[in-house]
């Protein structure tokens, strides 16, 4: 108990939250498709919780949820593949960060639990830090997060075994903007 209160005394006394801009984040994924070309797509509504450390430049904690059914791709085939089979059974796609582990200035790794279709696995995701900038008052960061997962540890599509490749690659452009802080814990 001792080490949580600890923990949330850093995070609060250090580190502030931000909010994210919808509007400049994007949520993007692509895989093979018949060996010989590629689907891209996103999703269109997600959310975040984060705290960052600006002096550190560590990620403290970060919770993110994707509306599955917010799914679009850049296939017509795909599209209506999706709608017609629930290739998600549930609405929402979670991740919960554990860990953030800073290599450089602006590079890290987040260690969490990625949770879709009812299955949860350890993952690991590339953090690049865009940089810190104050438009109008407004601190704003920015970040890139790539990683992949294996589309049959999440049972997405796992009918269509020989049309698209295991891998899905997955790409966040994530800007938030600094909230004001409170004095309330």
């Amino acid at each position: 108990m001792k080490k949580i209160l600890c923990l949330l005394f850093f995070v609060f006394a250090y580190a502030s939250e931000y909010k994210l801009d919808k509007l400049e984040t994007k949520v993007d994924f692509n895989t093979n498709y018949i060996n010989v070309s590629q689907i891209f797509g996103g999703f269109d509504d997600f959310d975040l919780m984060m705290f960052y450390d600006e002096e550190s430049k560590n990620i403290l904690i970060f919770n993110a949820s994707v509306n599955a059914k917010s799914i679009t791709t850049n296939s017509k085939e795909a599209n209506k593949y999706i709608k017609n089979n629930n290739i998600f059974h549930k609405d929402n796609i979670t991740f919960v960060m554990s860990s953030y582990e800073q290599i450089s200035k602006d590079l890290g790794v987040m260690h969490g639990k990625l949770s879709i279709n009812d299955k949860s696995k350890d993952i690991s995701i590339n953090v690049t830090n865009k940089g810190l900038v104050v438009l109008d008052e407004k601190v704003r960061v920015g970040f890139l997060l790539e990683f992949s997962i294996n589309r049959f540890d999440f049972d997405i599509c796992k009918d269509v075994d020989k049309l698209i490749d295991k891998m899905i690659y997955i790409s966040v452009y994530l800007e938030a903007d600094k909230l004001p802080k409170t004095n309330e814990i």
